[in-house]
């Protein structure tokens, strides 16, 4: 906890057998093991024509949140997969399978609660 007061209940984590107290999700120590278990975005997938790819579609959606799930039109700084890579390999690089979102619903749509970017300031959500 970092001392703040929680917006709601304390819960604990959702990694089974630990209980460690947090408002939602994972503990810290649980949200870096999952980080660190996805690999290096090259092994995701994410190297040759990627950053294009993103960027394209950023600029497509005037960089808006295209989900609006957990927020109002924010503005997107990630790209998200509809049909996901594992089930939908070829649609990767597909503009047609590629949205912009903001964090909060990008977050949200993949059920876990992913650490703050470094270039993102304290109280900016999106």
């Amino acid at each position: 906890m970092d001392g703040s007061i929680p917006a709601g209940p304390l819960r604990p984590c959702c990694r089974p057998g630990c209980t460690e107290l947090v408002e939602r999700g994972l503990c810290q120590r649980h949200v870096r093991q999952a980080e660190a278990q996805r690999g290096t975005t090259r092994e995701r997938g994410y190297a040759d024509g990627w950053p294009k790819v993103r960027l394209a579609v950023l600029r497509r959606d005037l960089y808006t949140c295209q989900i609006r799930t957990h927020c109002n039109g924010a503005r997107a700084t990630e790209v998200d997969h509809i049909r996901p890579i594992s089930e939908f390999p070829e649609g990767r690089l597909l503009m047609t399978n590629l949205r912009s979102v903001c964090h909060p619903c990008h977050a949200a749509r993949h059920n876990r609660i992913l650490p703050r970017r470094r270039d993102q300031p304290d109280g900016v959500t999106n």
